[in-house]
């Protein structure tokens, strides 16, 4: 058997091995569910680990190569590196510690307090928000099918948010709980997460020279230059996502505060973490928030909705171009395709990933697309 026929065989036998798997995976789909399940809650310290560590690569990142830079002694460099990274590392953590010990002492109790006040509050604005509908009925001439609909619709709106506001309490609750009572998997995260930032150019290192070991020049290239461009993005991405949004629900409860507006905390948390989601996400969050404000008293609403906008306008022209940048390098016709697809297949997670994950494959679609392009000579469409 020569060479070629090894390699024809070869191939075959990938392909039946690969239908045997498809096969079995497709037959025994709950047991294989069931398996990846139980590994994900073995390895989830770990995948917890991971995700933190990406999360604060970038400013583990700036403090150890510009913050604390000056700390660099040209004689003993290596020992000063060492010395710039834990030290990075340890403001890293007390940052992120001090950011749960306000969140922990002020922001939730705030947003609990907010929460239940609201729910308790329910019945009277909702009665506020049918007398008002009842003036409207008297000073227009509005027909009884159209005076209907509205009622039903405001009944069914104000059931709703009661129902989803009173599962919240509960819910920040279990998550605090949750939170205490998982000491030993956070810790071994944690730990896990500075392992990681720390060894994180060995690391590098390491995987590099698998795939070089294991796959040809050419294939190990090309694994790499994607494995690059997919970090760059996610964290390009995900970084100035999150930044984005803690900054504008600042801003947001800032502002709502100043200007007197009720809830100001609790509608400047829902704002800000709708807006890691690109796009819709400063809609998503404004459209409760304007229906709470609305019963409470519809000029709040309005003067929410001049806020908002003019809050868009500050973060899509001057805070989201600095902090997030074009890191994804998509058009909105793309975004909002990655985030339709990506929601409607993995929920509010794929609504998150499904941008930098698009973007990736559509740089690499784009440099197959001009290679091609190049190949045939063709440089006019």
């Amino acid at each position: 058997m020569d060479n070629l026929e090894k390699k024809e065989f070869k191939k075959y036998i990938l392909l039946i091995s690969y239908a045997i798997v498809f096969y079995y995976v497709v037959t025994n789909l709950n047991k294989v569910l069931g398996v990846v399940g139980t590994a994900f809650g073995i390895l989830s310290p770990f995948i917890i680990g991971f995700a933190l560590a990406f999360i604060l690569n970038k400013p583990f990142v700036f403090f150890r190569d510009k913050a604390l830079k000056v700390l660099i002694d040209k004689k003993k460099k290596k020992e000063r590196v060492g010395l710039r990274s834990g030290l990075a590392i340890l403001i890293v953590y007390v940052l992120v510690a001090l950011l749960l010990v306000i969140l922990s002492s002020f922001v939730i109790p705030q947003l609990v307090t907010s929460i239940s006040r609201l729910v308790d509050y329910i019945p009277q604005y909702s009665k506020n928000l049918f007398d008002m509908i009842d003036n409207v009925v008297d000073k227009f001439i509005i027909n009884e099918t159209m005076l209907d609909t509205i009622q039903k619709a405001s009944t069914t709106i104000i059931s709703t948010m009661k129902t989803v506001f009173s599962g919240a309490v509960p819910a920040i609750v279990s998550f605090v709980s949750n939170f205490a009572s998982n000491v030993i998997n956070i810790a071994i995260a944690v730990i896990v997460s500075i392992y990681l930032l720390i060894d994180k150019d060995h690391l590098i290192y390491q995987y590099r020279l698998i795939i070089k070991a294991f796959f040809s020049e050419k294939k190990a290239k090309r694994i790499l230059e994607v494995s690059d461009l997919t970090a760059k993005t996610f964290s390009d991405f995900i970084g100035g996502q999150i930044i984005d949004a803690i900054i504008i629900g600042v801003l947001c409860s800032i502002g709502l505060a100043v200007l007197k507006i009720p809830y100001a905390l609790l509608i400047g948390a829902i704002v800000g973490f709708t807006n890691i989601i690109p796009y819709f996400g400063p809609w998503i969050g404004s459209i409760p928030s304007v229906l709470i404000l609305f019963m409470v008293r519809p000029f709040y609403a309005l003067i929410f909705i001049v806020f908002v906008i003019v809050l868009q306008q500050v973060d899509g022209n001057i805070i989201y171009p600095h902090v997030v940048g074009n890191s994804v390098g998509l058009g909105a016709l793309f975004v909002t395709f990655s985030i339709i697809v990506g929601g409607g297949l993995f929920g509010l997670l794929g609504m998150i990933l499904g941008v930098p994950t698009f973007a990736v494959c559509y740089t690499l679609l784009k440099e197959k697309a001009y290679k091609n392009l190049k190949k045939k000579n063709i440089t006019k469409i």
